[in-house]
């Protein structure tokens, strides 16, 4: 591979330009900074953002203890992988059977009721053989130590006699049994059986269901026994390393955009970026000035790669760069100057040029219909409408392409002898045509220009 310094003559001078727009955006780079490319760099003071582990020696040496430095004032920075104190799973509920209320926020599982009708607890919801009624305008409360997601609750009862059947439940959800969150209102039939069906986000360790009866009454509600369907979200405390947490994201996502810096071993782990990363739905990576040219705000990351990433580790100030001139001049040749100076008129792409402004006329579409504003014809590209007109005594036509009148056409001319007009209209363009009355059926249509799109 041929390599030229800047100091050489490089020919032609749209390169040498382009290599000097490359150099100017690498002088004076900073430790910390990132550095983005579509060829690969080749500057001691760079490292290719791969995820390697580097220590704290020779070319590194500044940029660990510029590290050290970021880590001794803010170890918890967001550009810091931080090791996690717990996972969470999620896993089908297995509803227990209760021979008493427990106690709310103590044991695994607990209930407990606004308010009491005669002998009845609310642990008989979840027994096999007891039955549960509470008075109107009250709930209860079910305790989980983990959240719950109720997905459906099926209940029966077999109390008749001075009670009213359930038909309403409306769901609320906390996670402190403090602050609760309405989730979800479901109804079902009358009677002494009946499912709610249940859909809502989110796992709650409290939650509230109020007991209704959709008519008026003052009897109590009978609720009865009850089969519910619910997923939980287990909770697991585990002690995990910052560079375990960092190994498990590569794992996982191809891609970790955290800095692991062990000030045992005086080492760093640098972030791996097999992807290109994209930050604020923009379309480049955003350097953070506030940190030193870390990249803070990984949020968006794209499946794509279109080039390098590096990281400033020592500084220097670039005098030179190695670039391939052979294949920059290759990827260049033949190809055409912004001007459009160095196309012959026999070239290909000359005649490409022209036939992209011809019609295409397999590809028309009627226009016999464009009668009026409210029937315009909206050009789907660039090109022509060809009109034919039969002559003979006051044959007219008035022609609107936008709403604006552009052309009258007229021809007393004798019978049987036919005129055709060409307008040309660009994509998104509507077009009318009243008095249409001497159109030649079916001829009249929109072509596309071959070149457009």
């Amino acid at each position: 591979m041929a390599t030229s310094k800047l100091t050489d003559t490089v020919k032609p001078l749209d390169i040498e330009n382009k290599i000097n727009e490359i150099i100017d955006d690498l002088y004076s780079r900073n430790i910390g900074e990132i550095v983005a490319s579509t060829i690969p760099l080749t500057d001691a003071g760079l490292h290719l953002l791969d995820g390697t582990l580097i220590s704290g020696s020779g070319s590194y040496s500044d940029f660990v203890s510029y590290m050290a430095d970021l880590y001794a004032d803010d170890p918890t920075a967001d550009y810091f992988a931080q090791p996690q104190s717990e996972q969470k799973y999620i896993q089908s509920w297995t509803q227990p059977v209760l021979t008493s209320n427990g106690t709310i926020g103590v044991d695994s599982f607990a209930v407990s009721q606004s308010s009491q009708s005669g002998s009845y607890q609310p642990y008989q919801m979840f027994t096999t053989n007891s039955d549960y009624a509470i008075p109107v305008n009250s709930y209860v409360i079910l305790y989980s130590e983990n959240g719950l997601n109720f997905t459906s609750i099926y209940r029966q009862t077999g109390l008749s006699i001075g009670v009213v059947y359930c038909d309403k439940i409306n769901v609320w959800g906390s996670n402190d049994g403090i602050n609760y969150t309405e989730l979800a209102t479901a109804t079902s039939s009358y009677s002494g059986s009946s499912t709610f069906s249940l859909s809502y986000s989110g796992y709650y360790k409290y939650t509230k269901i109020y007991i209704q009866y959709s008519g008026s009454t003052t009897n109590p509600i009978a609720f009865g026994r009850v089969t519910a369907t619910a997923t939980e979200e287990v909770v697991i405390q585990v002690q995990q390393t910052a560079e375990e947490w960092w190994q498990e994201q590569v794992s996982t996502y191809g891609v970790c955009g955290k800095f692991v810096y062990d000030n045992v071993n005086n080492t760093v782990r640098l972030p791996k970026y097999n992807s290109k990363i994209y930050t604020g739905g923009g379309t480049a990576p955003v350097v953070n000035n506030l940190t030193l040219g870390l990249i803070a705000d990984l949020a968006n990351i794209t499946t794509s790669l279109d080039g390098y990433y590096y990281i400033v580790v020592a500084t220097s100030t670039k005098t030179d760069i190695q670039v391939d001139i052979d294949q920059l001049a290759t990827d260049l040749n033949g190809k055409a100057d912004v001007d459009l100076t160095n196309i012959s008129a026999s070239a290909s792409a000359k005649n490409n040029i022209i036939s992209w402004g011809m019609p295409d006329y397999s590809a028309g579409i009627s226009v016999l219909s464009a009668t009026s504003s409210a029937t315009a014809f909206t050009a789907p590209c660039d090109g022509y409408i060809l009109l034919f007109l039969g002559t003979g005594s006051s044959v007219r036509m008035d022609v609107y392409i936008n709403d604006v009148w552009v052309a009258d056409m007229i021809d007393t001319g004798s019978a049987g002898v036919n005129m055709s007009y060409n307008i040309l209209i660009s994509k998104g363009s509507t077009f009318y045509a009243t008095n249409q009355n001497n159109y030649v059926t079916g001829a009249c249509k929109f072509y596309p220009m071959k070149g457009a799109s």
